[in-house]
């Protein structure tokens, strides 16, 4: 008898892991709190929180030649490191990615 549970890609882990790389940015070390910013692969994602506000994502000129991050901004101000903690992901508004 085969002890596999069909359906179940690490309880979620993997799914969790692709949308936030699909979004742009993804935990590389989720007990420190701590993310590292990749190319989203959507044009534009507004993420409605809990909070009532709103985070919105935008890969600008997003294409097959166009796949890497070379500026990002966030709240329109230049963000010259490739990571960023929770407490500043949770004090933005918007996170654009040229």
């Amino acid at each position: 008898m085969e002890s596999v549970l069909y359906g179940n890609d690490d309880c979620g882990q993997v799914s969790a892991w692709y949308i936030f790389s699909a979004l742009g940015f993804y935990p590389v070390k989720p007990v420190l709190g701590e993310y590292i910013f990749g190319m989203s692969q959507v044009n534009e994602t507004t993420l409605h929180l809990p909070n009532g506000k709103t985070f919105t994502i935008k890969a600008n000129n997003l294409s097959a030649s166009n796949k890497y991050v070379k500026v990002i901004r966030l709240n329109e101000k230049r963000w010259i490191i490739f990571r960023l903690n929770i407490k500043t992901l949770k004090m933005l508004e918007s996170l654009n990615m040229i």
